[in-house]
């Protein structure tokens, strides 16, 4: 069985100043200061937890796991293993936007709430991982979405 396995960090860290932290804060007290205005009190909790995500979850560094691409399946984690027959096809972009050494895999999923799974891949394994998944699914092309391209302005 054909296998290929390379450490990765969990997500794509981009850097924050100061001023993304400040700016994160105050969108937040004006947006909650509308909503009490409004009486929508519920809006306005929701509003306070959403941004301490958003602050907390822009903090983060990720960590580094093993993904492993096999005849059988995907395992992009130790905790998470995606079987083939659950896949519908993929696509691999073989650059990333800010680092040139690494690409990512782009996996379709049967699932209606999470469709896609993107991983990132060295360069120097695109080759081996897109013969391994061309064996078993369809490659389709990969058109960046609205979403991310939102998620990188945003710096998440």
């Amino acid at each position: 069985m054909e296998e290929i396995s390379w450490q990765a960090h969990e997500f794509e860290y981009h850097h924050k100043e100061t001023g993304w932290y400040y700016l994160v804060v105050i969108a937040t007290i004006v947006l909650v200061a509308l909503a009490i205005w409004q009486r929508n009190y519920i809006f306005a909790i929701f509003l306070v937890v959403a941004a301490a995500m958003v602050l907390y979850w822009g903090h983060e560094r990720p960590g580094i796991v093993t993904i492993t691409v096999t005849g059988e399946g995907v395992r992009p984690n130790q905790f998470k293993f995606i079987p083939m027959r659950e896949l519908l096809g993929f696509a691999i972009k073989e650059s990333g936007q800010h680092d040139p050494e690494w690409g990512s895999i782009l996996l379709r999923s049967k699932h209606r709430f999470s469709p896609y799974v993107k991983i990132p891949i060295p360069r120097g394994k695109v080759a081996q991982a897109r013969d391994i998944l061309l064996d078993h699914l369809e490659e389709f092309p990969y058109d960046e979405s609205l979403i991310d391209e939102v998620l990188r302005w945003l710096k998440f």
